[in-house]
């Protein structure tokens, strides 16, 4: 039985096999050892992906975990029997929630998926903290789950398939994951507890830190480091960074920057940053403590001095954030367990400032996602669009975006030889915000139509303010 289920396991993917290798590692075994608890066995199972959501879930999973482990879980059982029982274990107990996302991807109600509706469970819930490459590679992977599950006769996907192809993506997401946090830790020498306070944001933060920095703190080696000037940019992408002038130049608030830092270079590599980054945001909620106690004690109706998770509900309806599906709904879940670090299902203040400080972060993280992407459509490298970008907060001084005169003033600036008539045709003609203020998102645009005037007969160009401006890249 031993040597057939290790041929077995030889057999599985190599994406399958270590992501199952580092999750019972992970959770204190050995692949010729065992896991000796039953809470070691759902912390393995937690890091393939088979994480429970609910009591009732948790509770299965309990029973299923200390059936297993009435002796001790070796590594074969842990792959041949904890984890498929598991998976069938959660697809029992979600076959109304999965039946409702199969309801709501089949957007023509045809009773089955169409390519491009299955595409939306990728975009929707999948792609997140991947970065760049992975996320090209989950992409190319997804597709031979779909080509897997596809009837051939209908060209679709049917509710078994979709449930089937649901797994196999959570599940190589989690491998994803696994892998390039392992490679991160490798290459920077991070502790485990920097994966503790970052989980779901790590590798996302790690691309801004690469994207971002501009120092290599050996000649050829991948390792980087930030300058000043580096961090301020990530932290604007982090909406972190004070807009006020004023309030950055705060004494209070260059001693908090300046702890990521060593040497009179003011160099900080990665783990370095991390840290930086945990005291900005401690700062940050030390420095709203008033209106954030305001806010707790508002939704603490029964002044318990927690909040349940239907007055959470209150303060994210509040905030303009109620999940519109099931992917939203998984979001707003693995945000609450972030913060709800001692697991009893209730929200301390403490916990309440964090989860809201994540979720600002998060809108955040989405709408300069999408301002990129919009900046990559319109031909602007990322540089170019951190220049733009930066140009825009300089003009827009706090006031929640620009005005006539401060487009004309960015037009000036980008020398672009357009006549006062031409000019104001085109500043008429551009989109703009109910309340009449031009967004980074009509900046884009608008800086886009004149470039692509002032670039008819040249392809030179260098930053915004100073002898001209970004000219769009590839154009």
């Amino acid at each position: 039985l031993l040597l057939a289920r290790r041929d077995d396991f030889e057999r599985k993917p190599e994406w399958e096999k270590a992501l199952l290798r580092r999750a019972f590692e992970s959770a204190g075994g050995t692949v010729s050892g065992a896991l000796n608890s039953s809470k070691a066995l759902r912390r393995a199972l937690a890091d393939v992906g088979l994480s429970t959501k609910t009591s009732v879930e948790n509770r299965e999973m309990k029973a299923l975990c200390d059936e297993l482990c009435v002796v001790k879980a070796d590594f074969f059982l842990f792959v041949f029997e904890a984890v498929p029982r598991a998976r069938e274990l959660l697809k029992s107990l979600r076959e109304v929630a999965l039946r409702q996302d199969f309801l709501y991807y089949d957007t023509d109600q045809s009773g089955s998926l169409e390519d491009e509706e299955c595409a939306r469970i990728l975009s929707k819930q999948y792609l997140w903290n991947l970065g760049q490459e992975g996320a090209i590679r989950m992409r190319s992977t997804f597709q031979t789950f779909l080509d897997e599950v596809r009837d051939p006769v209908a060209g679709s996907v049917n509710f078994d398939g979709f449930v089937q192809l649901f797994m196999n993506v959570q599940e190589f997401y989690y491998a994803m994951l696994r892998e390039s946090e392992h490679r991160i830790r490798s290459t920077e020498g991070l502790e485990a507890k920097d994966f503790d306070w970052h989980e779901d944001e790590l590798i996302y933060i790690y691309e801004l830190f690469n994207r971002e920095s501009s120092v290599r703190m050996v000649p050829d080696e991948p390792r980087k480091g930030a300058t000043v000037a580096d961090v301020e940019r990530m932290l604007v992408e982090l909406g972190l960074l004070p807009r006020n002038d004023e309030e950055r130049s705060q004494q209070s608030w260059y001693v908090v920057l300046g702890e990521a830092y060593e040497g009179p270079e003011m160099i900080a590599d990665f783990s370095r940053f991390l840290r930086m980054l945990r005291a900005v945001r401690a700062y940050n909620r030390y420095s709203n403590h008033e209106e954030l106690l305001t806010m707790f004690t508002r939704l603490d109706k029964d002044n318990s001095g927690t909040l349940s998770v239907k007055e959470v509900n209150v303060l994210v309806s509040d905030l303009g954030l109620m999940p519109r599906c099931r992917e939203d709904q998984a979001i707003l879940q693995r945000m609450i367990a972030m913060v709800d670090r001692n697991g009893d299902g209730v929200m301390s203040f403490d916990e309440f400032s964090a989860f809201v400080q994540r979720m600002a972060e998060r809108m955040q993280a989405v709408k300069t996602a999408r301002q990129r992407l919009l900046a990559k459509e319109q031909g602007f490298s990322d540089k170019e669009f951190g220049e733009l970008r930066d140009a825009f907060y300089m003009l827009e001084g706090g006031e929640g975006g620009l005005g006539q005169d401060e487009l004309k003033k960015a037009a000036g600036l980008m020398k672009c030889g357009l006549t006062h008539r031409e000019l104001s045709h085109i500043i008429a003609t551009e989109e703009h915000s109910p309340e009449g203020k031009f967004l980074l998102e009509h900046f884009l645009n608008f800086s886009s139509r004149l470039l692509t005037r002032r670039n008819r007969g040249s392809r030179s160009g260098s930053s915004l303010g100073t002898d001209a401006a970004p000219t769009k890249s590839g154009k």
